[in-house]
């Protein structure tokens, strides 16, 4: 692709070290959710051992294939299984930035690539999103090449898809892209056997698909089978709830979610580089902001399921396959912000309006104050230095945050320190996010993984011989799973009826540990 020196340009280091400085200094430990499950898969998958178990998340190999490599070969962590996604993630950047050929384009793309939080966030965290980031940019970037190597970039495109689909589902969402790059080509008589070979190359890899699903699976289309049974009714589907809350999901709701979660910025700043694009007809724009129109359509209007429709809940970590795009768009129309100024700040004003509503205050000043800079008078360098403060700050104030309220390296040391002190003698009950963890917060000791228990499965039978055993409460379920308070006031309760007295060990901001005894 681009042969330049852009590697050299200061822009394009400081993208690079900072992406790895925030993997290094921006870590905050696992979610003690899928993460925990893709790290699990990864490593049944390099030791040869049977998955952990059938559900959908053995069908995603691309989102557990490479973290379970580096943990197969640097040792089991959630923080060597990251790798995986930083590795994407600068490949990512590497790529697009090559494909800009503007120096002042390249400052902003860096600039607005590097400072999504919810995109940085998940770079150290074994989650799908990240990679599937990269192969959902690699469609487009592979289609801007077709006229010069038609061949190599449709076997890439569809090795792209397909990958993408193996990493999670919402590859589906790019389908129509070769479709409406065929009517394109079509429609301006270019040559289109670019189309042919990406057509046999598909059928070639989605019938060796099938066929190894057959194989294996005994069912040609388990794949898909797959995608329904990971459908489960909860508080983020809509079918289950009427036609009114499909409506509001597929009307309004999208725009609140961009909102509230900081991306309505990326989507606004992005759009007079679709402007553009389109007025221009430049490749490698083309292709990316069809990829967008993709995307948003996708993530606007798709079912979670095949057997009836439910849109799929917009989930702020899903949609951070939106940014690298973005960020290109927002680049490439840069030099037309000043003709689109007072549009692109009564958008960002109307954000700010719609956060002031949901008393979302922090998220209202902050667009208002986006809306200022692009409605004001000012000139370039200004708007330079200012939007690159105020893209910064929220993801230096994150990292804070996250420090202040997880504190994750504390807990880890304490839950191992706790753990080896009892010595096996007792054991100790812990939150049930954390029970589900312990392999990776324990580091695979099959000891300590004793030791430890799920508060919901108390059975206080097993404790009259002792006489003693111990609570670990991470405070952290405040946050992030408030339902386990129910769980932790059964435990509770329980323990009281069986006349258990209690010595508090420790108690901070962050972890409880409690001793019950018996007399």
């Amino acid at each position: 692709m681009s042969q330049n020196k852009s590697w050299k340009e200061v822009q394009f280091i400081t993208g690079v070290l900072f992406l790895i400085a925030y993997w290094y200094f921006g870590y905050d430990g696992i979610t003690f959710s899928d993460d925990v499950t893709y790290l699990n898969f990864g490593q049944s998958f390099w030791k040869g051992l049977p998955y952990p178990d059938d559900s959908h998340f053995g069908h995603r190999w691309g989102a557990f294939i490479f973290s379970g490599f580096f943990t197969f070969i640097f040792g089991f962590s959630d923080r060597i299984g990251s790798l995986a996604s930083l590795s994407f993630v600068l490949t990512t950047f590497i790529l697009l930035y090559h494909q800009i050929k503007d120096n002042n384009s390249r400052f902003w793309f860096t600039l607005f690539f590097c400072t999504q939080v919810y995109f940085l966030h998940f770079s150290n965290k074994v989650y799908p999103d990240p990679i599937l980031a990269f192969w959902v940019c690699l469609v487009p970037l592979a289609a801007s090449f077709r006229s010069k190597s038609p061949i190599s970039m449709a076997l890439v495109m569809a090795l792209s898809l397909i990958i993408g689909f193996s990493t999670k589902e919402m590859m589906v969402f790019l389908l129509p892209f070769p479709i409406i790059l065929f009517v394109i080509d079509l429609k301006n008589k270019v040559n289109l056997k670019f189309h042919l070979y990406f057509v046999s190359f598909s059928i070639i890899i989605l019938g060796s698909f099938f066929i190894w699903y057959g194989l294996v699976e005994g069912n040609l289309f388990a794949r898909f089978s797959s995608v329904n049974e990971g459908h489960y009714i909860s508080e983020f589907t809509y079918a289950d709830k009427g036609a009114l809350a499909i409506l509001q999901r597929i009307s309004y709701l999208p725009i609140l979610t961009f909102i509230e979660r900081s991306y309505w910025i990326w989507i606004v700043l992005a759009l007079p580089g679709l402007i553009k694009t389109f007025l221009s007809k430049k490749e490698f724009y083309v292709e990316m902001s069809i990829a967008t129109l993709c995307l948003l359509f996708g993530f606007w209007f798709m079912s979670s399921t095949l057997e009836f429709y439910n849109p799929i809940y917009l989930n702020p970590r899903h949609l951070i396959i939106l940014v690298p795009i973005l960020s290109v768009l927002i680049a490439y129309g840069y030099d037309s912000w000043e003709k689109w100024n007072f549009h692109l700040a009564g958008l960002l004003f109307f954000g700010s309006l719609v956060s002031l509503f949901q008393s979302d205050f922090q998220m209202s000043v902050y667009q208002a104050v986006f809306a200022l800079i692009f409605a004001a008078p000012i000139k370039k360098s200004f708007t330079k230095l200012s939007l690159s403060i105020l893209l910064l700050a929220p993801v230096i104030l994150s990292i804070a945050y996250q420090r202040k309220n997880k504190n994750y390296q504390y807990f880890k040391n304490t839950l191992t320190y706790t753990t080896e002190r009892i010595d096996n003698q007792y054991v100790i009950y812990t939150n049930s996010f954390v029970y589900f963890s312990q392999n990776v917060l324990l580091g695979n000791s099959e000891t300590e993984a004793k030791t430890v228990l799920d508060i919901q499965q108390l059975n206080l039978k097993i404790h009259l011989a002792n006489k003693e055993f111990y609570l670990l409460n991470y405070k952290y379920f405040k946050h992030a799973y408030p339902e386990e308070e129910t769980y932790l006031k059964k435990f509770r309760l329980k323990v009281d009826t069986m006349g258990f007295q209690q010595e508090v060990v420790s108690d901070d901001p962050w972890i409880q540990v409690i001793r019950y005894y018996r007399e």
